[in-house]
């Protein structure tokens, strides 16, 4: 009876690491608040941008934290080259995000390998 129990019990392990679920998503904010000037003739105008990045990796919110001055740097970089009226329309907004998160992507396989984060998310946007 021992050595049967001994047998299955390598297969229900091996059963239930098959079935695990994806490692749910992580999230981390860049802080503070991201505020940039924009592009434009006439009157100034400034975007301020909340950005939290996604991960589901065991490691990416670490590498994001630890590589975040790098990581805002960039973000401050993309947000000075916008324009206001591209940033008024969904289109604009949807290019800005996709390039921040290109940049987070880029920087991040520079440093570590791998692009470690899936998603850059703004939770604030404020143009003035």
């Amino acid at each position: 009876m021992l050595m049967l129990m001994l047998i299955l019990l390598p297969s229900t392990g091996l059963q239930a690491a098959e079935e695990a679920p994806q490692a749910g998503a992580e999230y981390y904010k860049l802080h503070p608040d991201l505020i940039a000037n924009l592009q434009g003739g006439g009157r100034a105008h400034f975007l301020m941008l909340t950005v939290q990045l996604m991960s589901r990796g065991p490691d990416g919110i670490k590498y994001a934290k630890y590589h975040a001055p790098a990581l805002r740097h960039q973000v401050l970089l993309l947000m000075g080259d916008q324009s206001h009226s591209a940033l008024t329309t969904l289109e604009g907004k949807k290019k800005l995000q996709a390039d921040v998160l290109a940049a987070i992507q880029k920087v991040l396989t520079e440093e570590t390998g791998e692009a470690q984060i899936e998603g850059a998310y703004f939770t604030n946007f404020v143009i003035e």
